[in-house]
């Protein structure tokens, strides 16, 4: 019988088949299926939606709430709350803020207890809010005319002098001629206290005074003239 040899080609064959380098096997290649997917990304899940500190900005974030609702401090002042600025003017300054010149009589007294005499001297008192002062109802004193009623027109016409520093009309008062020394009361005629009793706007030198007097003005110059300084020089001044 012949025999049979195997050819050294069949038997290296199959091995490189099985062990040759390069060879892929199929059943064990990686599938694109498996690949790790940019869904599955850490970090990268919805971003804006589950991240800490995005949600709704603006919404819960503290400090936003309203802005100027809530705010201590914010409450827009309420005008009724402002102070009237009538307390310590003189009576001039006092017609110039929509306040009240107080007046009392000295000869009658009617805001303080004492003897009431048979005449007539307007004191000043002090510069009162319209609601505080006689114009507005029962509260103590007197005031001038204008004052109470921006209508009337200021008349002294009927005034006469009475000391110093007053007429015997309330509003009133001695208005001497431009000199020095001390005031001479049969020089003096009467003039109404106004806002601008007191105001210049000229660039002059001031005219000399009686002592106790002051400068007189109209607004726009002084008028040579001069009045009771309380008209132009607040208490205490």
């Amino acid at each position: 019988m012949p025999t049979f040899r195997a050819s050294p080609l069949l038997l290296v064959l199959p091995l490189a088949l099985m062990g040759c380098p390069g060879t892929t096997e199929v059943e064990d290649a990686p599938s694109a299926i498996d690949a790790p997917s940019a869904l599955d990304a850490p970090g990268l899940d919805a971003p804006g939606l589950d991240s800490p500190g995005l949600d709704a900005p603006g919404l819960d974030a503290p400090g936003l709430d309203a802005p100027g609702t809530d705010a201590p401090g914010t409450d827009a002042p309420s005008l009724t709350d402002a102070p009237v600025p009538c307390d310590g003017l003189a009576a001039a300054a006092c017609l110039g803020a929509s306040c009240i010149p107080h007046f009392d009589d000295s000869c009658c007294p009617l805001c303080s207890d004492g003897p009431c005499a048979d005449c007539t001297n307007p004191d000043f008192m002090d510069c009162v809010d319209r609601a505080a002062s006689p114009c507005a109802g029962p509260n103590c004193g007197t005031a001038p005319a204008w004052a109470c009623d921006t209508t009337v027109t200021p008349d002294c016409e009927d005034a006469r002098v009475v000391d110093v520093d007053s007429c015997s009309v309330v509003g009133c008062v001695p208005n001497y001629p431009s000199s020095e020394g001390d005031p001479d009361i049969t020089m003096a005629r009467c003039t109404p206290i106004l806002a601008n009793s007191c105001t210049v706007a000229c660039r002059r030198v001031a005219p000399p005074c009686p002592t106790g007097t002051f400068p007189e003005g109209d607004g726009l110059c002084y008028t040579d003239r001069c009045i009771p300084a309380f008209v132009c020089v607040s208490p205490g001044a």
